[in-house]
């Protein structure tokens, strides 16, 4: 039951029209690493330890959010569109995760939920 509560207690990177939104591993602060600068390495603004790189797809919950990281971001941006009803789109979403790991700080990977968006 520990881990059910760990995962519920998880804070997600989330996105807005101006860049990723990231919690801080030290302090647990919000931080806006902005689109144009996601390839540089950067500090939490409150306990200045290193923040990581988005390295999780992050879901993209309307269009606005969307076109604001396509067109600003300084790295190359990989877009998952899914739907929860596609089995293919269900398995492919292990090996989404897998590029968001392994290509952290070098690239943005979005999820696109396509019947809500």
């Amino acid at each position: 039951m520990t881990v059910g509560i760990l995962i519920a207690n998880q804070i997600r990177m989330t996105l807005d029209a101006t860049g990723v939104m990231i919690p801080c591993s030290s302090c647990g602060t919000s931080n806006r690493l902005k689109y144009q600068g996601l390839g540089r390495a950067t500090r939490c603004g409150k306990c200045s330890e290193p923040l990581p790189f988005p390295a999780e797809p992050i879901d993209a919950t309307d269009a606005q959010v969307f076109d604001a990281a396509i067109s600003q971001s300084s790295v190359p941006v990989v877009v998952d569109f899914w739907a929860i009803w596609c089995g293919p789109c269900r398995m492919m979403e292990p090996e989404i995760d897998k590029v968001a790991e392994h290509t952290a700080g070098k690239s943005l990977v979005l999820k696109v939920d396509t019947d809500a968006n």
